[in-house]
């Protein structure tokens, strides 16, 4: 066949393909879109990709037809691809190939939910190619709930979600987008926001350094390890501690401000005890006599 391929340098992008797998969880192998010129020629019956991992070594080859465009699907992730087109005429004889061209799979890894909250957490992420950031979640594998894009391209992620329930578990995907318009997306993973701590009253609302206070609330677990109660951020001594209703006393060093009950770093709301001090002493005393 005379025809040859025209020297143009060939455009790779990269795209996601998703497929299911046996066990119904989706998986994510990641793909490349490639695209190139055609051959001015009237022979040209179709074309054919070429590619592998090792350069001028291609253990795979698609026929993409007469389309100057084919996506490779199933590759792995963050792997280096090598690849060149060839045209063929209608007795399926190659011509000569196009110059090689190579491209690298978008990849997710390292994802985690970090500080996680009743009503917060942040996703954190790392992708081998810069890209930008999104988190798609929900309480089902529907998910339904998205965080806004940020397009920011960048190699470490992190997306904060909000508004979310105490005592749930939530699934989410990270995802990103690369300057291609390469996008991947992790697996479904979970996380379970804890229980709320909540205090809703103080009893008494006020006294002197020593003063025995009852905490009623919630959430505050049925011992204190791993609790702290603060007076205006002074840790106090702890009487005695339950799950709804906690007994401290006033530290010494504390002033009046918000007392807050901490669980496995949890903070609860604050609310305001006022400490009593001594009466002020009175004026200059006078004498009449």
């Amino acid at each position: 066949m005379a025809a040859r391929m025209c020297p143009n340098l060939i455009r790779a992008f990269l795209a996601l393909l998703v497929s299911i797998g046996a066990s119904h969880h989706l998986a994510f192998g990641g793909s490349l879109l490639i695209s190139w010129d055609s051959v001015g020629d009237s022979r040209v019956a179709g074309y054919k990709v070429k590619y592998g991992t090792a350069s001028q070594s291609y253990t795979g080859a698609v026929d993409a037809g007469l389309s100057t465009s084919q996506l490779l699907p199933n590759l792995v992730e963050g792997t280096r691809y090598y690849f060149a087109v060839v045209a063929y005429d209608a007795a399926r004889v190659e011509g000569a190939p196009s110059p090689e061209a190579s491209g690298v799979v978008l990849a997710t890894a390292t994802v985690a939910a970090a500080s996680v909250a009743p009503t917060s957490a942040m996703i954190t992420w790392q992708t081998n190619k810069p890209s930008d950031q999104q988190v798609i979640y929900g309480t089902t594998t529907a998910y339904g709930l998205s965080t806004s894009l940020d397009p920011t391209l960048s190699l470490s992620h992190s997306q904060t979600l909000t508004n979310l329930q105490p005592e749930t578990t939530y699934h989410f995907r990270v995802r990103s987008r690369d300057e291609g318009g390469s996008v991947s997306q992790s697996a479904d993973l979970t996380f379970t926001t804890p229980i709320e701590v909540l205090i809703s009253t103080l009893s008494p609302t006020g006294g002197t350094t020593g003063t025995q206070v009852v905490i009623n609330g919630k959430g505050f677990g049925t011992a204190s390890t791993g609790g702290v109660v603060t007076f205006s951020g002074v840790a106090a001594p702890v009487v005695s501690w339950g799950q709804s209703s906690i007994t401290a006393s006033v530290p010494s060093g504390a002033t009046s401000g918000p007392v807050v009950v901490k669980v496995n770093n949890t903070p609860s709301n604050g609310l305001n005890f006022k400490i009593n001090g001594k009466l002020f002493p009175p004026g200059r005393v006078r004498v009449k006599g």
